[in-house]
């Protein structure tokens, strides 16, 4: 009977030691199911603070379906100008095409600090939309400029604010969408910095007091002139009106509504919460730009910078606000996704776990990373610690339908102040879905940018696992069986000699 328990015993413990070693290999820390870096692309010309991968956008360059990646550098040196900027154009793998900087080189020009690629005028080949939100424009000091190139770098045009003052930021956000129905994509362009105020401001705080209420500008794709300049209706706060740009059919009728962010709008009764934040949603009636609704947190409180990222998803709004405070954590941020239909917040969305200061939010993007047909979120928590790393980052996926984590993910190269996730980008494809991790403050702000197999689903190695695992489990419960009947056999046919011994006393 010791020998039949002591084969139990050494059978449950093969089979614990095998599930382990399977479960490792299944589930290596830092590495979620389906969920596989693809490649690292590093800074082409590495210079230290140059924050590659701060900015990001796609397009179809060449015209054969395949979308190419733009990345900027806001902050890259070139020859002797400081933080004058680049974007680097990278096919859908990451194999670097060419570059682009200011055709007016200047320090501090920041070019490259927003970045769109859009095919303005239908055919079948994508602009490139760069600001330089830093450049000098006659005597205004960092007042911003708005370049476009064609598709292979060559420049079209320059655009300024109409209104140029120092440090407004004008290009801060861009969008394209066919404004006036003329079949070119019209350009609008948030300058969130800009004032009615004379009053000058520095860098670091474009415009003292409350004045800077912040302006957006709508351009023609087809002649790039004017078309339109839509101002806040409370200009004597400090709004950053402009900070961020979206837009969608939010009303099913064919006709795109414009949504405007304004990080700094005040609220309460007497506004008593500085920089919660707002977003106005527009339509456009016959060329007149017509505010239908404004929506704020329905949290309110200090800094939660509601409007800081807008996406549109059908009749959804997905807004970030990342300065919200969940719980006691300071910071950590949320997203808010509002029915347009039922003309309410639907769901709210944050971290599983305290994370203090995550910045949860910043940035947002959408795909179908469970293949399950509907469009799941990815939320940038570029401010989060991990572990003692202080603002590591985190990548946060939930599914589309159920509003539950899918998975989550951080930097390969863990570091403090790498930032990552502060631009995703994911790109749908017929050879697979890719999904681009911006992570600018690697490597001493040089900067990296991470490419992803976003897709979740159990990985096809690990059904192989497992079926090695049931075949060791088959062969092993085969092989105790046999035991188990040996040593039965051996123990009846001994307690039946002794009984028979017994019998015969």
């Amino acid at each position: 009977m010791n020998q039949l328990n002591s084969g139990r015993k050494k059978f449950f413990i093969q089979i614990i030691t095998i599930f382990i070693i399977m479960s490792i290999t299944l589930f290596p820390a830092n590495q979620v199911w389906g969920r596989s870096l693809l490649k690292t692309i590093a800074n082409p010309l590495p210079v230290p603070f140059a924050l590659f991968g701060q900015t990001m956008s796609y397009g179809d360059l060449d015209g054969d379906g395949v979308m190419e990646i733009m990345v900027g550098a806001e902050k890259q040196r070139v020859g002797d100008m400081l933080s004058q900027g680049k974007v680097y154009v990278f096919d859908s793998e990451g194999n670097l095409l060419f570059n682009l900087t200011t055709p007016t080189p200047s320090d501090n020009a920041f070019f490259g600090s927003s970045v769109l690629g859009s095919d303005l005028d239908g055919d079948g080949k994508a602009e490139i939309l760069i600001s330089a939100r830093g450049e000098d424009v006659a005597e205004h000091t960092g007042a911003g400029k708005l370049y476009l190139f064609n598709n292979s770098g060559v420049l079209l045009n320059v655009f300024t604010s109409p209104h140029p003052q120092e440090f407004s930021s004008f290009g801060h956000s861009l969008l394209t969408e066919d404004i006036n129905l003329d079949g070119y994509k019209d350009i609008v362009v948030g300058s969130p910095f800009e004032s009615t105020s004379s009053t000058t401001g520095t860098l670091n705080e474009p415009k003292p007091g409350n004045k800077a209420h912040g302006r957006v500008y709508i351009f023609s794709g087809k002649d790039f002139q004017l078309l339109t300049t839509i101002e806040p209706e409370n200009k004597d706060r400090q709004l950053h009106f402009g900070v961020s740009l979206a837009s969608g059919d939010l009303h099913n009728d064919g006709q795109k509504e414009l949504i405007i962010g304004a990080t700094g709008e005040q609220a309460g009764s007497e506004w008593e919460f500085l920089s919660q934040g707002e977003i106005y949603i527009y339509e456009n009636s016959h060329g007149d730009w017509r505010l239908i609704k404004s929506l704020t947190t329905p949290n309110p409180e200090h800094n939660a910078y509601f409007g800081t990222s807008i996406l549109v998803s059908d009749s959804s709004l997905i807004i970030g606000s990342p300065g919200e405070m969940v719980g006691r954590n300071l910071n950590q941020g949320r997203v808010y996704i509002y029915d347009w239909n039922r003309q309410t917040f639907a769901h709210v969305l944050s971290a599983p776990k305290n994370a203090p200061g995550a910045g949860f939010g910043q940035s947002l993007s959408l795909g179908d990373a469970d293949k399950d047909g509907d469009l799941d979120y990815i939320i940038g928590a570029p401010l989060e610690n991990i572990e003692d790393t202080v603002k590591q980052g985190m990548v946060y996926v939930f599914s589309g339908v159920s509003k539950s984590l899918l998975y989550s993910f951080t930097t390969p190269s863990p570091e403090n102040n790498a930032t990552f996730g502060i631009s995703l980008l994911f790109l749908a494809g017929v050879n697979g879905n890719k999904l681009y991790v911006g992570s600018p403050g690697e490597n001493f702000l040089e900067g990296r940018l991470y490419l992803y197999d976003p897709e979740f689903g159990f990985p096809w190695w690990g059904y192989i696992i497992i079926i090695i695992f049931l075949a060791f489990l088959a062969i092993y419960t085969i092989m105790f069986l046999k035991k188990f009947i040996r040593a039965r056999n051996t123990y009846l046919y001994l307690m039946s000699k002794r009984k028979n011994k017994d019998t015969e006393k």
